[in-house]
């Protein structure tokens, strides 16, 4: 047909009649271009991968059967990656976490998302939990808390009331990539003759109420026989850790 008609008169042919049949059908316009030009026919897996993941680990919902084989892939292997490191380093903590023998519950704190992923859910880990102040009452000695990227906030519904939270356990708390835990009037407190150790979390007190007295901007607060071990927190503003009763550290 090149013969006898030039490119750029079969474009200009094809345009138009494009555009007429999209004045008077939007839909089968939509139908014909996403039915000859599938995204998965575009791009390859990798590019797709940069696309969906640009922004965050959890992209927008996906209507295309490759999109989400390429999401769940993804997403697997990042959780491998995280999970297999966190898991082997659990033997050198102070707080042993039992890997093999499914006696300790791994709780995912992440307030981007509503379901666990395939990974997670292999694991037999419990979550997705918005915030970690849920956690706390119903885990069990040895249990680790992973808290994904976020800033979470732990307050105190009640005006002009300091909040206490309490951890009557034995636990691990880690934190995946940037973990912000805003105290607004809150203290964490680790009751008598428990540990706990933190890992990679950031703790920002926040006093929201000018008139309570300025104890209450304390973080941690460490009671008798307990012990806290940080590694690589940071503490901001207030008073950040109170080794309250004896032998607490």
């Amino acid at each position: 047909i090149l013969r006898y008609f030039s490119l750029e008169s079969i474009k200009s042919f094809a345009i138009e009649s494009i555009q007429q049949l999209l004045n008077t059908n939007e839909n089968l316009t939509r139908s014909m271009y996403y039915n000859s030009m599938p995204l998965d026919h575009i791009f390859s897996s990798d590019t797709l991968q940069h696309i969906l993941f640009f922004d965050g680990l959890n992209p927008p919902k996906l209507i295309n059967t490759k999109c989400r084989q390429v999401c769940t892939e993804y997403q697997h292997n990042y959780y491998s990656e995280i999970y297999n490191q966190i898991n082997s380093n659990s033997n050198n903590l102070p707080i042993k976490y039992d890997n093999d023998n499914n006696n300790n519950t791994t709780w995912i704190v992440d307030g981007s998302r509503k379901e666990l992923g395939y990974k997670e859910k292999e694991l037999g880990y419990k979550g997705p939990f918005a915030n970690i102040e849920s956690i706390f009452e119903t885990t069990d000695n040895n249990d680790r808390i992973i808290i994904h990227p976020g800033n979470y906030k732990i307050s105190t519904q009640m005006n002009d009331h300091h909040h206490w939270i309490e951890i009557k356990k034995d636990i691990q708390i880690i934190g995946i990539g940037k973990v912000e835990l805003h105290l607004e009037n809150t203290t964490i407190v680790i009751q008598d003759n428990k540990r706990v150790y933190m890992e990679n979390v950031t703790i920002i007190i926040d006093k929201k109420t000018k008139n309570m007295d300025s104890a209450f901007d304390l973080g941690i607060d460490i009671n008798t026989n307990s012990t806290l071990f940080v590694n690589n927190c940071k503490f901001y503003h207030g008073y950040p850790l109170n080794c309250g009763g004896d032998n607490s550290t």
